[in-house]
């Protein structure tokens, strides 16, 4: 699946769809966008360059990943060169969730990465904790797998707390669009058969 291109800011609304028909995931597909928008501003400013993996002290993971996208983008973009931002576009939420965690808290997060959070974020674990778990939740709906057994109530004040550390805007965006409570309220009469199922 081809990834939308990165921009200066986060695309209005976030939306894989549009605003007459959004989709359950859409919220997290905002919070990934948001989240490669600020990080690779923020690696962007500290090295002074586009590519910044170029630069960057990533681990071997991290350029084996790099290395992946950019191929992937000369397979699929023939007929002009490469750009440090389809690359970006390219690479996965998971390898930018990486970049929170403890193993680069001193590559990446001292001196870049936390100038992604312009609001009060409290600790860099409880951050990387919070996104795996957006993550892994974003991985299952992707896929179609099942939700119904997480408290997805707290996944989902998790992902407009994430989106508001992040952004303002998108966030705001996020909320207005958002029908995951009222999705949440169907399923709560649903299971005591106050309302008939429905597919």
């Amino acid at each position: 699946m081809r990834r939308p291109p990165v921009q200066g800011r986060t695309p209005p609304g976030c939306t894989g769809g549009t605003s007459r028909s959004p989709q359950p995931s859409t919220a997290l597909h905002c919070l990934e966008v948001t989240l490669r928008n600020a990080l690779h501003a923020a690696l962007r400013r500290e090295h002074g360059r586009p590519d910044w993996w170029s630069a960057a002290p990533l681990d071997t993971d991290g350029d084996r990943l790099v290395s992946e996208a950019r191929r992937k983008c000369e397979r699929r973009i023939r007929h002009r060169q490469v750009t440090a931002d389809d690359v970006v576009a390219e690479l996965s939420f998971g390898f930018w969730v990486k970049l929170l965690s403890g193993r680069h808290a001193r590559t990446f997060w001292v001196p870049a990465l936390h100038r992604a959070f312009p609001s009060d974020i409290g600790r860099r674990d409880d951050l990387h904790r919070r996104f795996v778990t957006m993550m892994r939740l974003r991985n299952r709906t992707s896929h179609h797998e099942p939700i119904h057994h997480r408290h997805l109530e707290a996944g989902h004040a998790t992902l407009h707390h994430l989106l508001a550390c992040l952004d303002a805007e998108p966030a705001a965006q996020a909320l207005r669009l958002d029908r995951v409570p009222a999705v949440l309220k169907q399923r709560q009469d649903t299971c005591p058969g106050l309302r008939p199922p429905r597919f």
